[in-house]
């Protein structure tokens, strides 16, 4: 009893590498954007997730990037890495509000993943998700029924940002996510 609806798969070119960078509402996401996506990834995710048992191992052994938000040194050291996977062909997936939003306004991004695509050098994808807070409440395990809709923007090419500042490509990302996000 969740349909799902999306647009812009035409955009993706199979052989590409990207980075993909999704708003974020619900836990939900992540098996929409698996389900979506046609591309091998990976995710770009907090700390704490490496640190529950068996599910922290496994996202380590899967190729996922963990990111300490408490320590900046680190949190560098991880998006370096993260640079190094799409620069030689792992595409990931990132959540650039940083946290799971409660409302229906987009926060503000952190910059750290954006340093990091345009480092990496391959086109970043804005993907709009919409429907998933009322599927799946923060804090909830509860799944209720309900559409979801997925927007996948034309990919934005951080090669034209080079020597602008970061703040430039985070705007064009964030327009592309808002403009479709409902």
């Amino acid at each position: 009893n969740i349909p799902l609806t999306v647009e812009g798969l035409e955009r993706l070119d199979p052989g590409q590498t990207y980075v993909f960078a999704a708003n974020h509402r619900s836990h939900f996401d992540i098996f929409v954007l698996l389900v979506t996506l046609p591309h091998d990834f990976g995710w770009v995710a907090k700390k704490s997730l490496f640190q529950i048992p068996i599910f922290g191992q496994a996202l380590d052994r899967l190729g996922n990037v963990s990111i300490d938000r408490q320590n900046l040194q680190d949190a560098i050291k991880s998006l370096n890495h993260a640079a190094e996977l799409v620069q030689s062909g792992r595409s990931l997936v990132v959540f650039p509000e940083g946290t799971r939003a409660t409302s229906r306004e987009l926060l503000p991004f952190k910059k750290g993943v954006f340093i990091m695509a345009v480092k990496a050098g391959q086109p970043i994808v804005p993907v709009s998700i919409s429907g998933t807070l009322a599927i799946q409440e923060r804090g909830s395990l509860q799944i209720r029924p309900g559409p979801v809709k997925v927007v996948i923007s034309p990919p934005v090419d951080p090669q034209e940002f080079r020597g602008r500042p970061k703040e430039e490509v985070m705007a064009a990302v964030f327009q592309a996510i808002a403009d479709h996000f409902d």
